[in-house]
This record gives structure tokens, sequence and C-alpha cells, in this order.
């Protein structure tokens, strides 16, 4: 039976945003939707893909992940209520999309790949008061800006008062298709999956802390989601999948991008992400553990392409990934910022 748990939070959380967030057309609030769509852009993508020596195998390898997100006309805008201190929680659909694997040439080797896509619904929490004085009436247009910004009668136009981001949440379906990996006897056994599923993830904003030399550029980000494989099948030689990869799973995932350095053209980037999941039915239920880093410099671009250090390991899902140690270069694309 499909776990219910992230379908109900899903329609949930359809059913309660557009009541946090009363519909209005005023300048004031569709610039703070504006806002908080831009802010959760920040938190997805782009897609890496590092390609290069595989120092653990000897042979070479391949590993991409990404995640993005377009996101559509806010659900609420907020009531246009200038100068007052509150809550506010701007709200969007979105299309979520998602995809991961890794490759080697070395014998043996475990190769593995998924493909998501998440319809879902997610919001940026402020709290503040908000005031768009480009909008007010009290200032004539048009209004000119050099050093200051003046209205047509030459009154000073203050800019605009903003409240605070702090955090955004969400919640999504999510359809995967997936190839992956497992031990079998000793040998390698392909297997292929249709996963049904939901998450929800949360993560604090805005994007950028500075710590002096040390600058988180993504705050965490965690989800935690419920899967249920809707068909699956292996190899020929596979007359039945073992329980592992065919169960249900809880799968949690955390994952912040850390810089070092004095400048943002100097500044090493380290991507961190974990990967925890465990069979919710069958046997065992084992916890089991991915580990992903790239380690790499976004100022050191050559022909559009960055060095970079990439390490993985684990296991997600019941496959196995083997220990990747990728010395070589890496390409980023589908940018949702």
């Amino acid at each position: 039976m499909i776990a219910k748990g992230p379908f109900l939070a899903v329609a949930l959380l359809s059913a309660l945003l557009p009541l946090a967030a009363e519909a209005d057309t005023g300048g004031n609030a569709a610039a703070l939707a504006d806002t908080g769509n831009q802010l959760l852009n920040e938190q997805f993508g782009p897609f890496k893909l590092s390609v290069g020596q595989d120092s653990s195998s000897g042979g070479f390898g391949a590993n991409l992940d990404g995640e993005g997100r377009k996101a559509f006309a806010p659900l609420g805008l907020g009531p246009n209520s200038p100068d007052v201190t509150r809550a506010w929680f701007p709200s969007y659909p979105f299309l979520g999309y998602a995809a991961t694997g890794t490759w080697g040439t070395a014998q043996g080797a475990t190769n593995n790949a998924s493909l998501s896509l998440k319809p879902g619904i997610d919001g940026a929490f402020a709290y503040g008061a908000f005031h768009d004085y480009f909008n007010d009436p009290a200032f004539v247009k048009p209004i000119t800006c050099t050093d200051q910004c003046k209205d047509a009668n030459g009154k000073i136009v203050p800019p605009a008062l903003t409240p605070t981001f702090y955090f955004g949440a969400g919640a999504s379906g999510d359809l995967e298709l997936r190839y992956g990996t497992f031990k079998q006897n000793g040998n390698n056994v392909t297997a292929r999956e249709l996963l049904i599923g939901g998450q929800l993830y949360a993560v604090s904003l805005p994007r950028t802390r500075d710590f002096g030399i040390l600058r988180i550029l993504a705050p965490p980000r965690v989800t935690v989601g419920l899967y249920h494989p809707i068909a699956a099948s292996g190899t020929q030689d596979v007359v039945t999948l073992p329980s592992e990869v065919k169960a249900n799973y809880l799968q949690t995932s955390f994952e912040t991008v850390i810089g070092f350095g004095g400048t943002s053209t100097s500044t090493v980037k380290l991507d961190l992400k974990y990967d925890g999941s465990q069979p919710t039915t069958g046997s065992p239920k084992t916890w089991q553990n991915l580990y992903t880093a790239k380690l790499w410099v976004p100022g050191l671009k050559f022909n559009g392409v960055n060095p970079t250090v990439t390490y993985q390991s684990g296991m997600k899902g019941g496959f196995t990934y083997d220990k990747q140690v990728l010395i070589g270069v890496l390409m980023e694309f589908l940018d949702p910022k």
C-alpha cells in the first residue's frame, strides 16, 4: 500500500497557504512575492557534472547531481497593509525536477541514475513591516533616481521598507525513475524502478552568511520523504529482486554549500550532501547512508569548466554507490536563478 502521509501533507499545505496570504493586487504584495520566490530559487541548482580520473578505482568516472524549481504565479500575494509589522508567507505552486547519476569505467563499477518530477507548493516566511513608496499615492509619478529618488515635485522617495525573510518550506509529490546496481552473490546486478512518493523540505534564508574566511553560501536544506515502487524489474538472470530494492522507503537528505576564501572569485566551494534511507517494509530494515562532496573553485574557469575533486560513497534506496574520488573538471548547467 502506498504511504499516504506525504500526499496528505501536500493537500493540507495546498489548503492552508492561500489562507496565510490573502489575494491582493497591491504593488507591495507583488514585490514581496517576487523577493520570496527569488530567495527560494537560490536554494536550488544548478546541476553539476564532474568528470575525471577516479583515483579510487583507477578508471575514469562521472558524477551528476542537481535539482531545479520552476515556480508559477503566487497563490496569495498578501494583504496590502503598509507599515504594519506582521508575518508574511507568500506561497507558490511549483514544478521541481532533479537528476543524479554515477558512472565508472572500472571493471565491476556500480552505475546508478535517477530522474524525478516534483509538483508541489512552497513558500517563504518573512516577518516585519513592508511599504513600497514607489507605489504610494503620497508621491507623484514619474519618480526618477540618481543619487536619490525623487517624485515629480522633487520630493525625496525613501527606499522600500521590507520585512526580513527567515526560512522557506514546501511539500511536493515525486515521480522518480531510477536505475541502479546492487550486489548479489558477489556480482553486480542492475534493476529499474518507477517510484511514487512525496516529500517535505525546509531551508533557512537568506542564502549567504559570512563568518569572515568561512561563508555559508547555501544554508542547510533538509528534506524528508516516503517512496513506494509501483514497478520494478531486474536483469534477466535475476528471478526475484531483493526486498531492500522492492521496499517502501523513508528518505532524508541534508545539503549545504560552504565557501572558503577572501573574495567571491577566489572562494573555494565545498558542496556537501547527505542522503539517508531506510526500508519501511521487508527485511532487513537497515539504515543506509550516501555521502557526496564536491570541492571546486568557481574563479578558476577554463572553457566553461572548473577543476574539482568529487567524492561519493554509500548506499541509497537499496542500491550500492561505489567509492568515487574524481580528480578532474566540473561543469554547471540548468541554473534556475
